[in-house]
């Protein structure tokens, strides 16, 4: 019985391995055609920002047919989605004022596995700033960054302040409203506004 649970083990372990598949090698477009420059406007912050960055994600959409299908006791029969992250630079051009410029076609569509063309697509670019212990993080969706429309995000001056939230990621409110009455005069804003540029 040893034996066979042992060899039943072992040709399990087989079949698990051999649904492992290597991450396939993302290549980028040498001649992207949908670029955008992205101005962040900061609005009465109680104070500087360190570490001003972030960056841009993309997904494959198409992810369930063109990559292979993979099982574990865990999750069953399922197939992953590849995903890639390039890494997004301000630069300051006023006071209180950055300027990037980001890429939505930025990866080519490839066939890894023999199953058709998996196809990218830029799903969020999220912007990174640093108060005292917090990770501020407005962010822009391919919709939003295509409708070339201002974007303000508000956040709460108490949270940039405090110290005891380390790395803690805050992604805002489009709306003073969203926010409790006690804190509706303590607010800042930062502002992205995107718009399209030549290749």
């Amino acid at each position: 019985m040893k034996w066979k649970h042992a060899a039943a083990t072992a040709a399990l372990a087989g079949v698990v391995s051999g649904c492992q598949t290597k991450q396939p090698e993302i290549q980028r477009d040498p001649h992207p055609q949908e670029r955008y420059e992205i101005t962040m406007t900061i609005q009465d912050a109680p104070g500087p920002f360190r570490n001003i960055g972030g960056g841009v994600q993309y997904d494959v959409e198409n992810w369930v047919d063109c990559m292979p299908e993979k099982w574990t006791f865990e999750r069953g029969h399922y197939h992953d989605q590849p995903d890639e992250f390039l890494p997004l630079t301000y630069t300051k051009i006023a006071e209180n004022v950055y300027r990037t410029r980001i890429t939505v076609d930025a990866l080519v569509d490839e066939d890894y596995h023999g199953l058709g063309a998996c196809r990218w697509k830029m799903t969020v670019v999220t912007s990174r700033l640093y108060g005292k212990s917090v990770r501020f993080t407005p962010r822009l969706h391919l919709d939003e960054l295509r409708a070339q429309q201002p974007k303000k995000v508000y956040f709460s001056k108490r949270t940039y302040l405090s110290n005891k939230l380390d790395d803690f990621p805050d992604s805002g409110e489009i709306s003073p409203s969203g926010f409790g009455a006690e804190v509706q005069d303590e607010l800042f804003a930062i502002t992205l506004t995107p718009r399209r540029i030549a290749p």
